[in-house]
């Protein structure tokens, strides 16, 4: 059962993280990432992406991948490749711009968990 709280705090830090990376982005730089879904419907989609992967990083990716670097590596590539599909379709922009904002924002969440060890 630790575990799974420990997982929902993940969650929780996760989707923080990333809503406030993507609200600076959007309000920092409104040119470069302007997407046609704005508001609280675009934070909802970042949410949305996380509830999406973050389960498979935590429950399914540690039972694949028994190297913890490697386990690391590899869910956090596939995080942000599917987050970018994600955000892709949903957003309506480019993959290319998907594909940033995707890095931007696990890359954020990732550097902020390492910062606080959490």
């Amino acid at each position: 059962m630790a575990y799974e709280l420990y997982f929902l705090q993940g969650l929780a830090f996760t989707i923080l993280t990333e809503l406030l990376m993507g609200l600076g982005l959007t309000r920092l730089f409104p040119k470069q990432f302007s997407f046609s879904v704005k508001g609280w419907r675009l934070y909802l989609f970042i949410a949305a992406a996380t509830f999406m992967t973050l389960p498979y990083v935590w429950f399914v990716w540690p039972y694949l991948v028994h190297d913890k670097g490697l386990y690391r590596v590899l869910s956090e590539v596939w995080v942000l490749l599917m987050e970018a599909v994600f955000y892709f379709f949903a957003l309506k922009t480019k993959f290319k711009k998907a594909l940033l904002f995707s890095f931007l924002l696990n890359a954020f969440s990732f550097g902020v968990g390492l910062l606080i060890k959490f």
